[in-house]
């Protein structure tokens, strides 16, 4: 049996990667949101990133929004 050797997407499509990796950082260092929305974040990062496998899956942006959806945001209008 031979072994499958693991795809490092970083080689295949450095200029998305750095993406990635650059809002990952951004998200866990230079923010102060809570770890829920950290993970809803992230989880749509990849969902996006995948876009061509997973088709941003209605599924995906439902699971992703649900954080969101059940935090309070108060908008002024002017």
């Amino acid at each position: 049996m031979t072994e499958l050797k693991r795809l490092n997407w970083s080689e295949i499509a450095p200029e998305e990667a750095k993406t990635v990796f650059g809002i990952r950082h951004y998200v866990t260092r230079k923010t102060a949101l809570p770890e829920e929305l950290i993970h809803a974040a992230l989880a749509w990062t990849e969902e996006v990133a995948k876009v061509s496998a997973t088709h941003a899956s209605d599924e995906a942006y439902a699971a992703t929004a649900a954080p969101l959806l059940t935090r309070t945001c108060s908008i002024s209008h002017s």
